[in-house]
């Protein structure tokens, strides 16, 4: 078995019961309870994932995984949390992907992706979260929480959330908003952890991830 598979396959485990002690890996952030990704001994190295001259793969910058397990793991409740809210896994999903579309998280994008294709979306309709005003393929629920979600993403730059929360209040509670608002919280701060800290998008992604 090669180092990548082996890894992969033993770290999900591991960062539940031993954080803090994992080595010679490349870590991007699994919000979704899982692991990191771990991307072989050349990256390890630091020495480049690809030779392609026009494709950018970051080696992430700190071991992000082996430090502050506490903030780790009460990020990643966090997201847990969003994903067993009112809201339903597929807004909170959709959301997410989202909200890493505009800030631009490589990890993030594709393990939203992914895990919408797991819960059976259609991979035409999830091409066009990114263009989901024009799209025909989301319900006016769907599209309440993701105008939601740019709005709140938006912020302080630009505050559009007086004409958002409108049509929020016309398909969700009061509870399901604040569920919601803590969704959008919560990706955000996982994008700016994966942009801040170069992690890589994963080849391989393991088990959970």
């Amino acid at each position: 078995m090669s180092e990548l598979s082996r890894d992969a396959q033993a770290y999900p485990q591991f960062l539940l019961t031993s954080p803090g002690k994992f080595p010679n890996h490349s870590p991007s952030a699994c919000h979704n309870g899982g692991a990191p990704a771990v991307l072989g001994m050349e990256a390890a190295r630091g020495a480049p994932l690809a030779n392609n001259k026009e494709t950018i793969m970051f080696q992430a910058r700190i071991p992000l995984f082996n430090l502050a397990p506490k903030s780790l793991q009460a990020m990643i409740a966090l997201s847990q949390a969003a994903k067993a809210s009112s809201l339903g896994e597929r807004i909170v999903e959709l959301v997410n992907l989202r909200v890493s579309q505009v800030n631009g998280c490589g990890v993030c994008v594709d393990m939203h992706w992914r895990d919408l294709i797991r819960q059976g979306a259609d991979p035409r309709h999830l091409n066009t979260v990114a263009a989901w005003r024009e799209s025909p393929f989301f319900d006016a629920k769907e599209r309440a929480a993701l105008r939601w979600a740019d709005a709140l993403n938006a912020l302080p730059h630009r505050d559009d959330t007086d004409a958002a929360y409108g049509e929020l209040r016309e398909h969700f509670n009061e509870t399901q908003i604040a569920e919601l608002g803590y969704a959008i919280a919560v990706i955000r701060g996982w994008n700016v952890i994966n942009l801040s800290l170069r992690n890589p998008i994963p080849v391989n992604p393991p088990p959970g991830m």
